[in-house]
């Protein structure tokens, strides 16, 4: 019993003197010394969890991964104590995780590659400034009305005039590949068609010698253009929506399959130019509904007419076929 007594005297005043002994240990302890503890404590935690990207499935960098976007990773690495930002295309990432602790060997690390999620794009504009997500390939689809340009003849009779005022008018496709080297300039490829047809039952042709020939008038048009093209636009903030300017050169083919009570074959074909206004509305972020204006000025010098050339020197007889067309359709936005 008394040694029992004696060990719990022991470790009363053992109590006492280590409480004490704190009491004074604080006294000498300031509340920025108590901040640094703090301060250190963390940073060995998050020296021990942190980001990683594998560079070509050898180099490892320990970072802070700060967003990902579709094409690009950025960073941020501590250099001297001092944070500096950097990127890199994620064509040179082999992978990268987040929040990991710090290997404690030379082991190779295998980590398997996630695609980025949507919520790590974009989020800090300061980061990511001129290095915006924005879509690269455009593809447009388009249908529309076209209309040729060129004035009806005024010494026609009335009937021709109404005739080849409604030839006039026809339907407009295109499609266009377009790829932009730069967030607003870009080049590509178009193609337009351009159909228009009408007729005219019992018309008669009256000959010098005072015969004459009654039958069928009939125009089957197909204009084709192909050339390549410069595109110039401005986005909206969405980076999907905005405006486009395009100016193409190319070559314009002209076929008519027409009667003139026999049946004639008329070919031709012209280098030409072409340029455009349009604005595109997004839907998603990879597709957008576009409405535009474009024009292509093209006029013909020379006609094949069943396999036989004639040349029109004469400006009243080159044959203008220039038109303009008013479009509505898809584009397709690709990475």
């Amino acid at each position: 019993m008394g040694l029992q007594n004696n060990t719990r005297g022991y470790l009363k005043s053992l109590l006492f003197y280590f409480n004490s002994f704190t009491l004074a240990a604080l006294k000498f302890v300031n509340m920025k010394q108590l901040y640094l503890f703090t301060f250190v404590f963390v940073l060995f935690f998050n020296l021990n969890a942190q980001d990683y990207i594998v560079v070509n499935g050898r180099d490892t960098i320990h970072c802070k991964i700060n967003e990902i976007s579709s094409s690009t990773i950025f960073f941020t690495l501590i250099q001297n104590n001092v944070p500096l930002k950097s990127s890199m295309p994620l064509t040179k990432v082999s992978s990268y995780y987040f929040n990991t602790s710090q290997a404690t060997s030379n082991d190779q690390i295998i980590i398997s590659r996630t695609e980025p999620e949507e919520k790590y794009v974009n989020k800090n504009e300061d980061l990511l400034k001129g290095k915006e997500l924005i879509q690269r390939f455009r593809i447009a689809a388009d249908a529309g009305y076209g209309r040729f340009t060129a004035p009806t003849n005024p010494n026609n009779p009335d009937f021709l005039k109404d005739y080849y005022n409604d030839l006039k008018s026809g339907t407009h496709f295109a499609l266009g590949v377009n790829y932009f080297t730069r967030k607003k300039w870009g080049f590509g490829l178009k193609y337009s068609l351009f159909k228009t047809a009408n007729e005219f039952e019992n018309i008669v042709l009256f000959y010098p010698d005072g015969t004459y020939d009654q039958g069928l008038l009939r125009d089957d048009i197909k204009v084709n253009y192909i050339g390549a093209s410069i595109l110039y636009r401005f986005l909206g903030k969405n980076k999907v929506s905005g405006l486009y300017i395009e100016v193409s050169v190319g070559k314009t083919f002209y076929q008519n399959n027409s009667v003139l009570v026999y049946n004639y074959n008329i070919k031709g074909d012209r280098m030409s130019f072409g340029y455009g206004i349009g604005y595109d509305f997004k839907v998603t972020s990879y597709l957008a509904i576009g409405v535009g204006y474009d024009m292509y000025v093209a006029t013909l010098d020379r006609l094949v007419v069943n396999n036989k050339t004639y040349f029109l020197s004469k400006p009243e007889d080159k044959e203008n076929i220039s038109r303009i067309n008013l479009t509505c359709g898809l584009r397709f936005l690709l990475q």
